[in-house]
């Protein structure tokens, strides 16, 4: 069982120091799958910390896949959570780093965590970060949306881009990138635009908007939503996307059926009349509409929140171990 340590003068939160001290012990070796950590009062007791501390570090473990915390109070390591032998090659290589440049920091008088703190300023400085993780989509406000979720969660830059400002990018532009995330929906479109700039494609999957799923709740039974696409884009993920809506509601009365944008002309004139009592316009249309048709009641683009088990995951993937 590893040992946990925390720095009460950092300004680093005590949680965020907690589930740091977890992911490093499962990235290393020392935590595995089933493993069982101290119970919350156990932990607070040990690191002389108030319990709603490591409660808040708990939760949010066991928010993003990584923790089972039962009923009985026992934390257990998630059974699914990636076991740190398939990487063990990569993380011996990383030990051995951090033991060559020790000395070589010590040499030069400079302390150790004086030097963490530096590295971590320059880091924040280089422009070779601030691109290294992409987050690609058809739509760039939902790529940066999507790319300030990862950060957030990862803790380090992710640049959003629309596919076609991926295609149109330079690898110039887009040098000291490696990794491209994306949603499942668009795996096929970001491995087309990946191969182009030798990204390698991670998916992070979502998870619909409550907010969206309470007004498809609200509405009267025998009601119609009508899903629309650009014609590319239901060829490629459209009849996927209409099943997952529809598993939401399996004994719902609503109708949900695909419309293609290309065949829907004038839109004004189908929207008038009425057919469908919900539309929702795909993320790849809806800046291109019209303002008086963006603020219709009726009118919506699908709201997808980012899966916080499946970018614990996809965390791995892109190199951030802990």
């Amino acid at each position: 069982m590893p040992k946990f340590l925390i720095d009460p003068t950092s300004k680093y939160p005590l949680h965020e120091q907690i589930k740091e001290g977890v992911r490093i012990a499962l990235a290393f070796g020392e935590l595995r799958p089933g493993d069982t950590l101290p119970s919350i009062r156990e932990l607070a007791a040990e690191l002389n910390v108030g319990a709603a501390i490591v409660r808040r570090a708990y939760e949010q473990l066991s928010d993003a896949g990584i923790l089972d915390i039962s009923r009985s109070r026992r934390v257990i390591v998630h059974r699914e959570v990636r076991d740190s032998r398939e990487s063990k090659h990569s993380e011996e290589k990383i030990c051995k780093l951090a033991e060559k440049i020790l000395p070589q920091v010590l040499k030069l008088g400079v302390h150790p965590q004086s030097f963490a703190v530096y590295l971590q300023h320059w880091l924040r400085q280089s422009k070779n970060n601030e691109s290294l993780i992409l987050f690609g989509e058809c739509n760039h406000v939902q790529a940066d949306q999507f790319a300030e979720d990862v950060a957030k969660a990862w803790r380090v830059p992710v640049r959003g881009m629309d596919f076609d400002s991926l295609r149109r990018a330079s690898r110039k532009e887009l040098q000291g990138a490696r990794h491209l995330c994306t949603i499942p929906f668009h795996y096929e479109e970001a491995c087309e635009v990946a191969k182009k700039h030798r990204l390698k494609v991670v998916t992070v999957s979502v998870h619909w908007d409550p907010k969206m799923l309470e007004r498809i709740r609200g509405l009267k039974p025998g009601s119609r939503v009508a899903l629309v696409f650009k014609r590319r884009d239901y060829v490629e993920y459209g009849q996927l996307f209409i099943k997952q809506i529809q598993g939401q509601f399996p004994n719902a009365e609503v109708v949900f059926g695909a419309v293609i944008m290309e065949d829907i002309e004038p839109l004004s004139g189908w929207l008038e009349r009425r057919e469908w009592q919900l539309v929702y316009f795909s993320n790849r249309i809806w800046e291109e509409l019209p303002a008086n048709v963006r603020s219709s009641p009726d009118v919506e683009t699908p709201t997808l929140q980012i899966d916080p088990v499946s970018l614990e995951r996809a965390r791995v993937e892109v190199g951030i171990l802990f």
